[in-house]
Order: structure tokens, then C-alpha cells, then sequence
């Protein structure tokens, strides 16, 4: 964080993945809807004028079934199957992410 924030804004703040930064939760079932993640969610200090500038909100994936990247769905809804080979089984894919962004 680049400065300390009270817990009042911390509360306030709209909540991300912690595997993949995603903005795309489901918060009831404490999950990821962009890759599936259940490792948790947390606090977002990102405006959205930064957030896309230090992130890549939408990412490639990569299918390691065929070895065909494609990119996430820029609607928020999550590919469930290669447009290539008919991978259904989506831990058999991963998200790429560009070098030095980790």
C-alpha cells in the first residue's frame, strides 16, 4: 500500500483476487469469477485510473492441453473451454502475465 489507510477505508475499498488481482469476485462465495481462485479476497487500494495502468485487468490464457493462447472475455464472464480443443478442464489452462508484472 502506498500509504496507510484507516480501517473505516480499508472496509470501503472494492475487493480483488489475491491470485490474479481480478475485480471480479463473487463475495458471498468468496471467490474469483475470472480464474476460479477460492485463495481469497482482499482489499483493493487501485483507483480505477491505476488499475489499469499497473495491471492487465483482462489476460491471455493459455491452454496447456494444445498450447493455444487466447484472451479472457473483457465481459467479466469466465471461459470455461478452449476455442481451439474443446479443454473443458481449467486446470489444465493458466493465465499469462507479462514479464515483471509479478
Amino acid at each position: 500500500m502506498d500509504k496507510s489507510y484507516s480501517w473505516l477505508e480499508i472496509a470501503n475499498m472494492p475487493l480483488c483476487c489475491i491470485c490474479c488481482g481480478s475485480r471480479n469476485v463473487d463475495e458471498s462465495e468468496n471467490k474469483c469469477l475470472s480464474c476460479g481462485s477460492t485463495e481469497g479476497l482482499w482489499s483493493d487500494e487501485r483507483t480505477d485510473s491505476t488499475c489499469g495502468d499497473e495491471y492487465e485487468l483482462f489476460q491471455n490464457i493459455h491452454c496447456l492441453e494444445c498450447d493455444h493462447v487466447y484472451p479472457e472475455n473483457t465481459d467479466g464472464t469466465v471461459i470455461k473451454i478452449c476455442p481451439k480443443c474443446g479443454n473443458k478442464d481449467m486446470m489444465k489452462t493458466v493465465y499469462l502475465q507479462k514479464e515483471g508484472s509479478v
